[in-house]
């Protein structure tokens, strides 16, 4: 059994994306508030869809951070997230391989996986970049290394829909 050790430096980045959300939200609560009292008004209405764009990036980030427990003697990952606080169990043995891509950020070159399930798409992503264990969490998984090539424009349909079908 293996559990994910998460990388303690990458954890600041992840408390001033809370942060901000937090400050954010309160913002949000604020234009609402004005348009309660006052009436709507179409600046208002700008800022309010900003805020909410910045909201849904920081939930879409932060739901890429997930504690995962998996056991090999029965092929069982279990993950919990922000989105999945009680956790989520998946079968490895529904599924037919992993997709590894190395994506470089501000922080260097990083590690993501993507389990493939038998229709040969993405379904699952666990990104390199939180843990410091990504090495042993391949390891585990055991599942069979499928080798893509992905162009740019595929790149960034998995990279904003987290779902690519693999030829």
């Amino acid at each position: 059994m293996v559990k994910s050790k998460f990388n303690l430096s990458r954890f600041v980045n992840v408390f001033l994306v809370l942060f901000g959300a937090i400050i954010i939200l309160i913002f949000i609560f604020k234009i609402f508030n004005k348009i309660f009292l006052r009436g709507f008004r179409s600046g208002d209405s700008i800022i309010l869809i900003f805020f909410l764009f910045i909201i849904y990036f920081a939930i879409i980030h932060l739901s890429g951070i997930k504690y995962i427990v998996i056991n090999s003697n029965r092929k069982k990952l279990k993950y919990f997230s922000i989105l999945y606080p009680l956790g989520r169990k998946i079968d490895l043995e529904s599924y037919i391989g992993l997709l590894q891509i190395t994506e470089t950020g501000t922080s260097g070159k990083y590690k993501v996986l993507y389990l493939i399930d038998s229709h040969k798409v993405t379904r699952f992503k666990i990104v390199g970049l939180y843990y410091s264990n990504i090495e042993e969490i391949v390891k585990e998984i055991s599942l069979p290394l499928i080798k893509q090539d992905i162009s740019t424009k595929q790149y960034l349909k998995l990279l904003f829909t987290g779902k690519l079908t693999i030829s």
